[in-house]
């Protein structure tokens, strides 16, 4: 059976070794170590997309103590490995992990890449969520719209303070002038009259 994954018609197995072998790990490790296992694979299989004729990305040298210890420590490292297109060989009396590129390795290394993107992403959300960090985001953003209101209520208050304070200014004025028209039509009195 084959269906589609990136437009392109892929062969379930491969496509299922490649989601089964991560999922496989994903499930019998550690967060950590699986964490550090998949973040160390996305650089290797990124490596390889990047340079795909480079033969120095497309194997991995079995007997390298990062390699041992991060990826060949994992459970089901071995089979989500030949997943990916990887084979294991023996090659000049050395065990390597070599890539080759078939008719489907590219597409094996980008849904590898998918897949273990997607448990990181699961893994750091999981780890994200603390319940009293949690209750102490909600008091925070509940404090800051409390403290928002209070800010535009006290706003408020100064604008209508400012228009108050405006409005008793021009009443003031519009009293003094409506004075003056009186004061000047008023007559003068005999000591008020200038000298000539």
């Amino acid at each position: 059976m084959t269906h589609k994954w990136n437009g392109t018609d892929i062969s379930e197995h491969w496509s299922d070794s490649v989601t089964n072998g991560i999922n496989q790990m994903y499930s019998r490790n550690s967060a950590v170590k699986f964490t550090a296992c998949a973040e160390m694979l996305l650089r290797l299989t990124g490596n390889i997309l990047t340079n795909p004729d480079e033969p120095k990305f497309r194997q991995i040298r079995a007997r390298n103590e990062k390699i041992k210890a991060v990826i060949l420590s994992c459970d089901w490292a071995d089979y989500t490995l030949q997943g990916l297109g990887f084979v294991h060989r023996v090659v000049d009396m050395e065990e390597k992990y070599i890539w080759e590129p078939t008719e489907t390795a590219v597409d094996r290394l980008r849904l590898g890449q998918e897949e273990l993107a997607k448990h990181l992403k699961t893994i750091n959300d999981k780890a994200s969520f603390d319940p009293k960090e949690a209750e102490r985001r909600e008091r925070e953003e509940v404090l800051k719209v409390i403290r928002d209101d209070e800010q535009e209520r006290a706003r408020d208050r100064e604008r209508k303070k400012a228009a108050a304070k405006a409005m008793d200014q021009m009443d003031m004025e519009t009293a003094l002038r409506s004075e003056q028209p009186a004061i000047q039509d008023a007559p003068l009195q005999a000591s008020e009259h200038p000298p000539q």
